[in-house]
């Protein structure tokens, strides 16, 4: 992405050699807006190294990515370092890169202005023999000063998602024209008293981002321009006044099928209202279902059997407990998140086995499953399982413990706590063990964690006392 002259032409560069800019110029292999990994031949010695910025952040899109980098770097030697960005931060990062002086070598773009920016700037490759080999629909090939500056590898294409239970509920077929979309949105719109219990679809209409990558998918298929070739707004211009018109329109009947407030939706209240059937119909620019929003019912159902457990007889110690501590989820601000992780804590008592406990808390995870099928709930082993500790109140340890109290004048009657520590570990391994010594758990694990100095003081008496008396076998 740093100044090249164009490869057509009378400003052709005229160096010799194969450094990381002449690789990208003669391979035709460099472009703002799109990579093409796939470059039909290469002209770079092997061991060359690229960097590639890339803003397709899911899970699934990276790791193809990972792939087809893998796969290119073992035909032709040429490495491939990926870095991924939000889509709303590439500018940043593409900008940030190039102040540093070390611009990016190929890099996905998702805004045409930024295109146009670098492109004038002189920080862009032209990429036209490349995109001139091959036929591209409307604005495929948008140029610049007679050049091609990125090559379209993905036209952002609105999907309109739909319910197929409610198609056959109603009888509907998939439309094939807008009008068909509006006639089936008007059949599933449910309502009440004047109230829209269930929307015929869902599609923002506002000024915002939302709108921006989901709403305008109809308008591109009007064949409406919004600039002409010197960048004058003739969106109000005829033709394009009148497939604009068709486009508002449209919306405007839309609207009236979609529950209220629908026109400044987000991304996660699009696909909510579509999986929990608010909403028959969503349009978005990319699939997806808010994972964190998935996440809720799972610890509600966690908190359930919590309160459960905490029903049983007995204190706090005789009962467990079950708490979600942490939560993961989400890339950036502007991205539904498609993945989400919670780790719980599970107190366990005497006589808890761990497949019981373990089948319990699939039973709550299933009847989330069942409750909502959209969303997928995956429970990993448990990282770590340790038994509760329970030690018999005649073994040696725990006389020779009790007797040293009572010498000291503290009490020496045996209890319970509900807290874990590695006394568990020792008893599993056939060592007779218990909890003893100075401090309260209510100062552990805290900002203030500390120890009374005369406790410990005390601790050092009780330790030499339990000692004195478990060697003589008293």
């Amino acid at each position: 992405m740093s100044r090249r002259k164009s490869n057509r032409g009378d400003g052709a560069d005229k160096r010799v050699g194969h450094d990381r800019r002449s690789f990208l110029k003669l391979s035709a292999g460099a472009a703002i807006g799109a990579a093409s990994i796939g470059a039909p031949f290469v002209n770079a010695q092997a061991g060359t190294t690229l960097r590639f910025l890339n803003n397709e952040t899911s899970a699934e899109s990276q790791n193809a990515l990972r792939n087809a980098c893998n796969e290119y770097e073992s035909k032709f030697g040429v490495k491939i370092v990926i870095d991924s960005t939000p889509i709303s931060g590439e500018f940043a990062k593409t900008m940030a890169a190039l102040n540093a002086g070390s611009p990016y070598d190929l890099a996905t773009q998702g805004f045409i202005a930024h295109l146009l920016q670098y492109a004038r700037a002189g920080h862009l490759v032209p990429l036209t023999d490349l995109v001139k080999k091959y036929s591209w629909g409307r604005m495929g090939e948008w140029q610049y000063q007679g050049e091609n500056w990125f090559y379209p590898y993905d036209y952002n294409l609105v999907t309109v998602f739909y319910r197929k239970d409610l198609y056959a509920e109603k009888g509907l077929k998939v439309p094939n024209t807008w009008a068909e979309f509006l006639d089936n949105c008007r059949a599933l719109t449910v309502s009440k008293d004047g109230n829209i219990e269930r929307g015929g679809c869902v599609i923002p209409f506002a000024s915002d981002s939302a709108t921006n990558w989901a709403s305008f998918g109809s308008l591109f298929a009007e064949s409406a321009q919004l600039f002409d070739d010197k960048w004058n707004v003739v969106l109000d211009a005829a033709p394009n006044a009148d497939r604009a018109g068709r486009f508002l329109d449209l919306y405007g009947e839309l609207y009236k099928t979609m529950p209220p407030g629908m026109n400044t939706v987000s991304y996660a209240d699009m696909m909510s209202l579509f999986v929990t059937g608010k909403a028959a119909h969503t349009s978005v620019a990319h699939e997806g279902i808010n994972a964190i929003e998935g996440m809720a019912p799972v610890i509600l159902a966690l908190g359930t059997l919590n309160r459960k457990l905490a029903g049983r007889p007995g204190g706090a110690p005789e009962h467990g407990s079950l708490t979600v501590s942490l939560i993961s989820g989400g890339t950036g601000l502007n991205i539904v998140p498609e993945r989400c992780t919670i780790a719980y804590d599970r107190r366990t008592v005497p006589g808890d086995r761990t497949p019981a406990l373990l089948a319990e808390l699939d039973a709550a995870l299933d009847s989330v499953r069942a409750a909502i099928p959209a969303i997928q709930v995956e429970r990993k082993a448990p990282s770590l399982d340790i038994g509760a500790l329970l030690t018999p109140l005649d073994a040696p340890i725990v006389r020779a413990a009790a007797a040293a109290n009572a010498e000291l004048g503290l009490d020496p009657a045996p209890t319970k706590v509900p807290y874990g520590s590695d006394a568990s570990t020792l008893s599993a391994g056939g060592i007779p063990t218990i909890v003893y010594g100075p401090g309260d758990i209510a100062q552990a694990h805290s900002a203030r964690e500390y120890v009374e100095l005369n406790q410990v003081e005390r601790a050092a008496h009780a330790y030499l006392a339990t000692i004195r008396t478990f060697a003589s076998g008293g």
